[in-house]
């Protein structure tokens, strides 16, 4: 549904992209799915370690799925990728 890249910068915060693909539905659902992810964000921007560049990616699954499912995914990516900072109470199982 997502992939996450990320990559180091030399700024002493992180920094997040978003691609969506024509693909994923008109303007209308890829904003809708762009607001969601940037909200996700930044409500977790505190879970994420300091200077990242991080793009999320998105897939057409990810137009149709509830809020929650994205959250989880980001995080589940963020821990996979071990871009998130050790806190156990921020991660969604």
């Amino acid at each position: 549904m997502l992939k996450l890249y990320h990559l180091v910068n030399q700024q002493p915060y992180t920094r997040f992209g978003y691609s969506i693909s024509k693909k994923v539905g008109k303007a209308v659902k890829r904003n809708r799915l762009k607001r969601r992810l940037r909200e996700i964000c930044r409500q977790h921007l505190a879970s994420f370690h300091p200077g990242l560049d991080v793009v999320i990616v998105a897939r057409e699954q990810a137009v149709e799925a509830p809020y929650e499912e994205l959250e989880k995914e980001v995080l589940n990516l963020g821990r996979w990728g071990k871009i998130l900072v050790n806190r156990e109470s921020e991660i969604i199982d």
